[in-house]
């Protein structure tokens, strides 16, 4: 009996807004001294959301936050 072809699987829920655009945007504001509210702001999203993907990256629940949070951490030094 032949074996069917497995298809990829799809992701389900929304896609995130956390591109390489908004983490470049928020990076960039936090270098320039801005709070993060004026931050998030900029990048378009809200600070709520901000502080959620900062926790989630501070607690390590996917790399995409974990990468974030160590970016905004490292424009926070500079």
């Amino acid at each position: 009996m032949a074996r069917r072809k497995q298809t990829p699987k799809k992701k389900h829920g929304r896609p995130t807004r956390l591109t390489d655009e908004v983490e470049r945007k928020v990076c960039e504001a936090v270098l320039l001294g801005c709070t993060y509210d004026i931050a998030a702001s900029y990048a378009g999203i809200g600070q709520r959301t901000l502080f959620k993907w900062l926790a989630s990256g501070r607690d390590g629940n996917s790399k995409r936050h974990r990468d974030f949070y160590a970016a905004v951490k490292n424009a926070e030094s500079m």
